[in-house]
C-alpha cells in the first residue's frame, strides 16, 4: 500500500491553496437572506417525519409564514398521516398523486408555489436500515429538479 511522505502531502496541500488563491475573482457581492412566505413539508411515513414537523414548525413560529403538507409516499396510504401532521402545522394537506415521490413532491411545489421545502433523508427509507451515508433517490433527484429551495432534514444518527 502507497503511503505519501510527509513532503508530498506538504506539496500537495500548498498546490490545493495555491489554486484557492488563484480563484479569488474580487469583491463577493452581498447574500440578502431570504424569508420564506410559504413552507411545503413533504412526509416519507418514516420515523423521520416528527422531525420534519417540528422544524417546519418552528420557521413558522419564527417566520409567520403559510405551510403546505404532501404525503410523498408511494402507494395508497390508508392512514390520516398528512391529517395529523396538518393538525400540528395548521397546514393545509395538498392532494395526492399516483407517482414516484419525488415527482409527486416537484407537482406539490409547482402548486403550492413554496419558497422552501422541508424533505426528511434519505427519502421513504429507514436511516437505521440505510446508514448514514446514504441520502437516497428522491433526494438526489429533488436536488437536481426542484426550483425551490430544499432544506434536507435527517434525525439524529447514532
Amino acid at each position: 500500500m502507497y503511503e505519501p511522505t510527509e513532503r508530498q502531502v506538504d506539496d500537495a496541500v500548498q498546490q490545493s491553496m495555491d489554486m484557492f488563491e488563484r480563484a479569488k475573482v474580487g469583491e463577493v457581492a452581498p447574500v440578502e437572506p431570504q424569508t420564506p412566505q410559504k413552507l411545503l413539508v413533504a412526509l416519507d411515513g418514516s420515523s423521520q417525519d416528527a422531525m420534519s414537523v417540528a422544524i417546519a414548525a418552528a420557521l413558522k413560529d419564527r417566520f409567520q409564514c403559510a405551510v403546505d403538507l404532501v404525503d410523498a409516499r408511494e402507494g395508497a396510504a390508508e392512514d390520516d398521516l398528512a391529517a395529523r401532521s396538518a393538525q400540528t402545522l395548521q397546514a393545509t394537506v395538498l392532494d395526492k398523486i399516483d407517482d414516484d415521490s419525488y415527482d409527486q413532491i416537484l407537482a406539490a411545489i409547482e402548486v403550492s408555489q413554496c419558497d422552501l421545502v422541508v424533505v426528511p433523508s434519505p427519502f421513504g427509507r429507514d436511516l437505521d436500515k440505510v446508514g448514514s451515508d446514504s441520502t437516497g433517490t428522491v433526494i438526489d433527484v429533488l436536488l437536481t429538479r426542484s426550483p425551490a429551495p430544499l432544506l434536507v432534514v435527517r434525525q439524529t444518527y447514532q
